[in-house]
């Protein structure tokens, strides 16, 4: 909770902030150009409530989940149909090269949630113009997920600190990774 309550803290400050300058906009053109910033907080904002309550619908604890078959390929399917607008809006070709059926035995919520934040990470972090690539395939009768993307990935030195929740931690040229 107080990890969560850290990260909400500085979203809705800058959101205070820019609604602060919109207010005290003196011309149209300022108050659009604030407006524009406040709703960019704002929609920053409601991501990280959204993958607050995706981590919270993750959680283990108290719940009693019996692994059922689940078709990778068609959570990969899913999974790109959900998020290829949001890629498109970014000029960013999203494709899946899927084919066929993968079966494993596992809980398909959290593999959906799993893929859906690779995949939201990939498009974040890749460039327009860029390439996202989702598979779900055999490979050596071993069932393989994989996102591979044309962004710039994540520095080697701070490659294991990505299992940690709610890190960011700092790219080349100053860009902030994802968590």
């Amino acid at each position: 909770i107080a990890d969560a309550a850290h990260e909400l803290r500085t979203p809705l400050t800058a959101v205070m902030l820019q609604l602060q300058l919109a207010e005290r906009a003196h011309t149209d053109e300022e108050r659009r150009r604030e407006l524009a910033k406040l709703k960019g907080g704002i929609e920053r904002a409601t991501h990280l409530v959204k993958q607050l309550l995706t981590l919270a619908r993750a959680e283990p604890e108290g719940v009693t989940r019996v692994p059922e078959a689940v078709d990778l390929a068609e959570i990969a399917r899913q999974v790109v149909a959900e998020q290829a607008s949001i890629a498109e809006a970014k000029g960013i070709d999203l494709g899946l090269s899927s084919k066929g059926s993968v079966s494993v035995q596992g809980y398909p919520n959290s593999l959906r949630i799993l893929l859906g934040n690779l995949v939201d990470n990939a498009i974040r972090y890749t460039p327009g113009g860029g390439r996202i690539d989702v598979d779900a395939a055999l490979e050596k009768d071993q069932p393989r997920l994989l996102v591979r993307d044309t962004g710039r990935g994540i520095p080697a030195e701070h490659r294991q600190r990505v299992f940690d929740r709610f890190v960011q931690v700092q790219g080349r040229q100053g860009r902030r990774r994802g968590s």
